[in-house]
């Protein structure tokens, strides 16, 4: 599995995880849930550097470690 994630798509992801965990405080029922999945989900793409959806479409902000010398 390739990283398609560069650090600051992870930061992004990690910064907004956290936003929805901390609206959950005090959610109950369907709503918890609506807020922590997605939070999961950005916090588990953030650890793997890798994004199925970008790489599904052919996405990604991972700078290329061999630059052309020109």
């Amino acid at each position: 599995m390739r990283r398609n994630l560069s650090e600051a798509d992870q930061v992004i992801r990690v910064m907004a995880a956290s936003a929805f965990v901390l609206l959950a405080f005090g959610m109950h029922g369907l709503a918890w849930w609506l807020l922590l999945i997605p939070a999961w989900a950005l916090y588990h793409t953030a650890a793997r550097r890798f994004c199925p959806v970008y790489a599904r479409l052919g996405i990604s902000t991972q700078r290329s470690r061999h630059r052309s010398k020109a």
